[in-house]
């Protein structure tokens, strides 16, 4: 399965990766690392989603992207060599090509592309979390309820060609709480008033966005 072009790369570039990568297959929930870790290794993902997330003073946890097909996961961490910035887990049954940070560093050397590539891709990521941390600092339950539900939605594997629906599946009131530093019942209750607002309909392990924007917009109000 190749990257899609989240690193704006060409077939020659995808295909160096890959040899010098490793595959693997992780089931849903697995830590890949924890922030703070000495870790050299690079994990891009090939399918699956992929969860980001600090830890609070008081032990809260705080996603800041849910990352999905052809993002980067711990680049910054093995660069710097003074442990990951963030901690990441599987949300799903993840696909991921594995590289040590030496072996992508030399790689980069002979294509320079590539590590551009890279740095483009990993600038967009750390915005978006930037924006994200930013956008939560002062949000309600409700309010980060609704930013992980967007999240969720606009990623390419929930969005529809040319519709602006989109369809979240794999995803428990479990995850969701775990996400949203809230109980499993309250998100329960707060995902049944979203569905009577007509903002979404759930289901079991489904959940039916019948308008991205207008869930966006919601946000805002919570």
């Amino acid at each position: 399965m190749a990257f899609d072009d989240g690193l704006a790369l060409g077939a020659q570039h995808h295909a160096a990766l890959e040899r010098c990568g490793r595959v693997a297959r992780m089931p849903a929930g697995t830590r890949l690392f924890d922030a703070g870790q000495s870790d050299d290794r690079i994990f891009l993902v090939r399918a699956g989603r992929v969860r980001t997330f600090a830890i609070a003073a008081d032990g809260q946890e705080i996603t800041t992207g849910v990352w999905s097909r052809g993002s980067v996961m711990g680049l910054l961490g093995a660069m710097e060599q003074g442990g990951k910035v963030l901690s990441a887990q599987t949300l799903d049954a993840a696909e991921l090509l594995v590289l040590q940070e030496e072996r992508l560093h030399r790689l980069v050397l002979d294509h320079p592309d590539l590590g551009w590539g890279l740095m483009r891709l990993l600038a967009r990521m750390a915005a978006s979390s930037i924006q994200r941390a930013l956008r939560l600092a002062s949000a309600s339950a409700p309010q980060r309820l609704v930013d992980a539900l967007v999240m969720l939605a606009e990623l390419p594997e929930a969005r529809r060609a040319g519709a602006a629906a989109a369809v979240i599946e794999g995803i428990s009131q479990e995850t969701l709480a775990g996400m949203t530093g809230a109980s499993r019942p309250w998100v329960a209750q707060a995902m049944g008033d979203l569905a009577q607002r007509g903002l979404l309909v759930p289901s079991r392990l489904r959940i039916a966005v019948p308008d991205v924007a207008r869930l966006r917009a919601a946000v805002s109000t919570g």
